[in-house]
């Protein structure tokens, strides 16, 4: 499952545009963070030809948005984070996104602005965007400079950039949120969650969840009459280990031309947790014993020396005080009657947790 984090890339100028010898006389552009290696190398360009405000080449392209044409029978499939993940680039690759729903924020509703438990609002991405043309400079559209810049080219026979658009629909979650197999889910639609930077009107949405029971179709979904009544349509659905769906919307665009877009969607579900509850002699509740493990405070300095002080959180930030790094060991003692009254550990047995994405493995998991 892909993470929000984005790594942004570096436009490898010098293996599609630049000459060896333009490369040679560079500035340590490379040294720079990439998205910032990428706005140094096209710092000298006019933007006004970037029509969509949108340059995608200014990421790394992790959803592959290009892929997602605005098509009806697109077979490429998104997921419930590819979604969100193809909005946090978009948000990225704007040169001016003041006025965006930031990626944090977009987290923050999905965690929040829910109708129920285990709702899940379908999102619509629609957006209209620019990508660099990688024949550019061979067609003589731009030009470098000694620095490694590239320059416009005066009189050119076209612009250097293609308009592209992106479709892409999916029931979209938080980024700490799992599908769990076997559960019921309230998959519902809600404006909140179409994305875009382009007028598109839709009259109807069906989705097929791939169930065998048939299109869920919804006229006018976004309807003032709806959003009046102050909800909108859902359905409940059980997630197995997999869904493979399918969401296509029809309506029209800001020109009037009739549209029909969509795209499959999956989603993975993980196995349900069987929880163990804890006793007095299995991980401390109800009189067991815990420990609280406080780090050593020269070997916690030797390791923010390195690695940097942690943050401060906002509540810190008057007193100037840090968090100090610690965690909890819970004590499972042996079931006998005997050992679990002593709470004497003879022969120690350690489990150290692993790498859990979603903070959701409990002790009792453990």
């Amino acid at each position: 499952m892909m993470k929000k984090i984005i790594i942004t890339i570096a436009i490898i100028y010098s293996a599609i545009f630049l000459p060896l010898s333009t490369i040679a006389q560079t500035v340590n552009w490379d040294t720079l963070p990439y998205i910032q290696q990428a706005d140094y190398k096209l710092a000298q360009l006019n933007k006004t030809f970037i029509t969509s405000n949108i340059l995608y080449d200014r990421v790394m392209p992790i959803a592959d948005i290009e892929r997602f044409k605005a098509q009806e029978n697109l077979t490429d499939t998104s997921s419930p984070r590819h979604l969100v993940q193809a909005y946090y680039e978009l948000y990225n690759s704007a040169y001016n996104n003041s006025t965006w729903l930031t990626p944090e924020l977009l987290d923050s509703k999905l965690n929040t602005n829910k109708a129920e438990v285990n709702a899940i609002p379908i999102g619509l991405l629609f957006y209209k965007y620019n990508t660099l043309d990688s024949n550019a400079y061979v067609d003589g559209l731009v030009d470098s400079l000694q620095n490694g810049q590239l320059t416009d080219v005066a009189n050119r026979s076209r612009s250097p950039y293609f308009d592209q658009t992106t479709f892409i629909a999916s029931p979209i979650i938080a980024d700490n949120e799992l599908f769990v197999e076997g559960e019921d889910y309230t998959f519902y639609l809600d404006p909140a969650y179409f994305l875009k930077n382009s007028a598109l009107t839709i009259t109807q949405i069906r989705i097929d969840f791939g169930d065998g029971q048939g299109e869920w179709v919804v006229n006018d979904p976004f309807s003032t009459t709806a959003q009046a009544r102050g909800f909108f349509s859902k359905i409940i659905k059980k997630v197995g280990k997999t869904l493979i769906g399918r969401i296509v919307v029809i309506g029209f665009d800001v020109i009037g031309h009739s549209i029909r877009y969509g795209n499959p969607f999956k989603i993975l579900a993980k196995t349900k947790k069987i929880e163990y509850p804890l006793t007095a002699c299995k991980g401390g509740k109800g009189g067991g014993r815990k420990w609280v493990i406080d780090p050593d405070p020269v070997a916690l300095a030797q390791q923010n020396a390195i690695y940097g002080n942690p943050p401060i959180s906002y509540q810190q930030k008057v007193n100037r005080t840090y968090i100090d790094v610690k965690d909890t060991a819970y004590f499972f003692f042996k079931d006998d009657g005997n050992n679990c009254t002593n709470k004497v550990v003879r022969i120690p047995i350690i489990f150290i947790d692993g790498f859990d994405t979603n903070n959701d493995r409990t002790v009792g998991d453990i």
